[in-house]
């Protein structure tokens, strides 16, 4: 399908710089922001991992490897792939590395500038600021191709893995794309603030701060439901999320989190925060979980293989991790200059300084206090999407 077909199907009207794409989650107290939306202000990416086991030889496509930027530029918002991954420049830009073409972005539309991205495993997402849904890479299950009769305007969107979720302006979720498990029928009845999607399932978080799922359950044996998590604390509610490959994140407006789903690798043992801290953000890789905590670092669990999960070393001197997001078999973070907590006004004015989205199948999340995955809207309470979802984070 032709770029300009593409944007035309999945037109929407953005919410400003906060509408996501893929896999991360903001908290309470000093939130984080959400896979693939802008993060103020920006700075440089660290990367860690490498590639799925089932590759013979050389591990790494380059997606590790992001360029230096021109001065006065900064990278904003990640996203990560299978083999891929993307970023937000300041300028509105976007810059891909790794496998193409799900990394090679079109040029920026005239007049306008990308506010918010998503990476699924073989393809990618793009919002623009006049809320034009761009899509590059993969379409053979019509993840890419949107619905083609719809007149509604989208304020965030979610990679997912075969699928993919958009949320309209009145908070209904809708999909397109593959839905052979019923990945694309979340419930109509209800609200959604925040998007994400993992391989085969989807997520919504409601404006009340529940988390609802549809799609393929890996509940069972040593499982927990990745579709049916448990109800938030007493006191507290879900203000983000983030979905894996088959397991699923969510944060409490505490700063704790809740995990569900696949348990091989240990990706849904969400540990507590560290002593005198609270988790401010969440994204998903394939298998393995991320958290960003209150002081600017990262925590990790699950499969790490590659060192997707393992110790991240500090950030820079006079820097702080502001953003995380999950590739398949690798973590991306955005280092930077101690952001300003978000405050509600920002959606008014698209400063959205601690916003932001990760991406791993295509989750995405912001709160009151606003990131990501695969999508993250700027109404109110917490919006996410995933990784990030799937192996992108697919998740966000």
């Amino acid at each position: 399908m032709e770029l300009e077909t593409r944007r035309r199907l999945m037109r929407g009207l953005a919410a400003p710089v906060l509408a996501v794409a893929g896999l991360s989650v903001l908290a309470a107290p000093a939130a984080g922001a959400p896979v693939g939306v802008p993060v103020t202000p920006g700075g440089e990416i660290h990367a860690w991992g490498g590639q799925p086991d089932d590759y013979e030889g050389e591990r790494d496509f380059g997606q590790l490897g992001f360029p230096a930027l021109a001065t006065g530029e900064t990278y904003t918002a990640i996203a990560g792939g299978r083999e891929h991954s993307i970023a937000l420049t300041s300028s509105g830009r976007i810059v891909g590395v790794g496998s193409a073409p799900q990394s090679t972005a079109p040029p920026t539309p005239t007049g306008e500038r990308f506010t918010a991205i998503s990476a699924g495993p073989d393809y990618s997402l793009a919002l623009t600021s006049t809320g034009d849904v761009v899509c590059f890479g993969d379409d053979t299950s019509g993840q890419c191709s949107g619905p083609a009769d719809s007149t509604e305007r989208f304020t965030a969107i979610a990679a997912g893995y075969e699928h993919s979720l958009a949320l309209t302006e009145s908070g209904q979720a809708r999909a397109f794309g593959s839905g052979e498990f019923d990945e694309n029928d979340l419930p109509t009845d209800r609200t959604y603030t925040a998007i994400a999607a993992g391989e085969h399932f989807s997520l919504g978080l409601t404006s009340t701060g529940e988390v609802v799922g549809a799609g393929q359950d890996w509940a069972g044996g040593a499982n927990t439901s990745n579709i049916h998590l448990p109800a938030a604390p007493e006191g507290q509610r879900y203000v983000a999320i983030a979905t894996g490959e088959s397991h699923s994140l969510a944060l409490t407006s505490d700063g704790r989190v809740v995990a569900g789903g696949y348990a091989r690798y240990g990706q849904d043992a969400a540990p507590e925060p560290p002593e005198g801290q609270t988790f401010t953000a969440v994204a998903a890789g394939q298998y393995h979980s991320l958290a960003l905590t209150s002081d600017g670092g990262i925590v990790g669990w699950g499969k790490n293989w590659h060192g997707q999960a393992g110790e991240f070393e500090s950030a820079p001197e006079g820097l702080r991790y502001t953003a995380i997001a999950g590739g398949d078999y690798h973590t991306l973070a955005i280092a930077a200059p101690p952001a300003q907590e978000f405050e509600p006004n920002d959606c008014a004015t698209g400063s959205a300084s601690t916003g932001s989205l990760s991406s791993g199948l295509g989750s995405a999340s912001s709160s009151p206090f606003s990131s990501a995955t695969f999508g993250l809207s700027c109404t109110g309470s917490a919006v996410a999407l995933d990784l990030g979802s799937l192996t992108a984070f697919v998740g966000s």
